[in-house]
């Protein structure tokens, strides 16, 4: 069997172990489904890979637009498995595999519901399927939509669902894209593995996004595209959600020399202070659509009053803490994660997370696109005059 001779899986039938599968019901934390997640949803396509010579499939990135169209869907089970213009949603079961033998016990999490299906998969795209009676094109649906060629990225959250149909339990809801229209034939196969990975750069014979540089950006040009996007995601929160007191960020080189120390420790998780929050902020100035389609969404469905393990765990209201005035950001590229920001002035992080109101209505002096910009009080020959700070740094 083939995911015998790699090790990946091992199927129930197997005589000499136990193995044992149960659906996950506590809800990953962000950092599990941006990294851990991302791991496990690409084993089955490295697995699909070996078995027929895809030469075309992609190792999915995390994209946080994408996780935010699923986190849209939270609200209701409907739209069990549907289109949305370039993008497609499925419902997936992520479980845990208890492998018992007489030496040991093990433990791994998969996408169970990919998984299960996916020898016969393989022998259907092999062309071997006329051997096997009971397979037929309909019952690989599920996997037709994950190993579409031109998915190169994914968002997802947790969410348990049940098939009102069949009665399946699904506990993940994820969007997959950016592509125009399915391909009924999935993935492109080669003769050999050979010819395999000519094209693109590759990842266990998976194909690689091109990725955003950031390290190719000049210093101010770096500082403008976090300004751009952090601000760019507040103001459109603003203007959504009424918000009538949103700063607009400024650059701040004491925050970027504080996070550059943090950062080349490569911290696994954000330590918050009173004054300072963190942020690893590559997947924020990644998105096709830019952050402020994410702020804009944030803005329809978020309230003034969230819980602080709310704050503590989505890295997105940490750039829309209404109350901060300044940012700085290093590049950290010994870690996985490569710009690591500080946001300072944070002020009380319980209660409002915003106030209601007329965009711009609290505040003191100038707005801005539904962001009140900052006065600097400036002296020049005895005249005292008011200065407002500009998105540039």
């Amino acid at each position: 069997m083939l995911f015998q001779a790699i090790s990946t899986f091992l199927f129930i039938a197997q005589c000499s172990a136990l193995v044992e599968y149960k659906m996950v019901n506590k809800t990953p934390d962000e950092m599990f489904l941006r990294t851990t997640l991302i791991e496990i949803l690409n084993e089955p396509r490295k697995a699909i890979v070996f078995a027929t010579n895809a030469s075309s499939l992609h190792w999915l990135k995390w994209d946080e637009s994408l996780a935010w169209m699923a986190h849209k869907t939270l609200d209701s089970c409907e739209n069990y498995e549907r289109s949305d213009e370039d993008f497609i949603q499925i419902r997936l079961k992520l479980s845990e595999k208890t492998t018992t033998t007489a030496q040991q016990t093990s433990v791994e999490t998969i996408i169970h519901d990919i998984w299960q299906p996916l020898d016969d998969f393989a022998e259907y795209k092999n062309g071997r399927h006329s051997t096997f009676g009971h397979i037929r094109r309909l019952d690989f649906i599920p996997l037709f939509n994950f190993f579409q060629k031109d998915w190169t990225r994914v968002g997802c959250a947790f969410q348990i669902c049940k098939d009102p149909l069949t009665g399946d339990e699904k506990n993940l809801v994820c969007y997959l894209g950016p592509k125009v229209q399915l391909d009924e034939h999935v993935f492109e196969m080669k003769g050999s593995r050979s010819e395999m990975c000519k094209d693109c750069h590759c990842r266990s014979m998976l194909c690689l996004e091109d990725e955003f540089d950031v390290a190719s950006l000049s210093d101010e040009d770096f500082k403008a595209k976090i300004l751009t996007e952090f601000n760019g995601a507040r103001s459109q929160f603003a203007l959504k959600a009424n918000a009538g007191l949103m700063h607009k960020l400024t650059w701040d080189d004491d925050l970027a020399q504080s996070a550059a120390v943090s950062g080349q420790q490569c911290p696994g998780n954000y330590s918050h202070t009173l004054n300072i929050r963190e942020l690893f902020a590559d997947a924020f100035l990644d998105n096709a659509a830019g952050l402020g389609a994410i702020g804009e969404m944030y803005g329809t469905s978020t309230g003034e009053f969230q819980h602080s393990e709310t704050y503590d765990s989505n890295g997105m209201y940490t750039i829309l803490w209404a109350n901060m005035e300044k940012v700085g950001c290093a590049l950290t590229p010994p870690c996985q994660f490569k710009v690591f920001c500080h946001f300072g002035d944070v002020g009380a992080i319980d209660g409002k997370l915003y106030e209601k109101g007329a965009p711009c209505s609290k505040c003191e002096k100038d707005c801005e696109d539904g962001l009140c910009k900052e006065t600097v009080v400036t002296t020049t020959t005895g005249v005292t005059s008011d200065t407002t700070t500009s998105s540039q740094p």
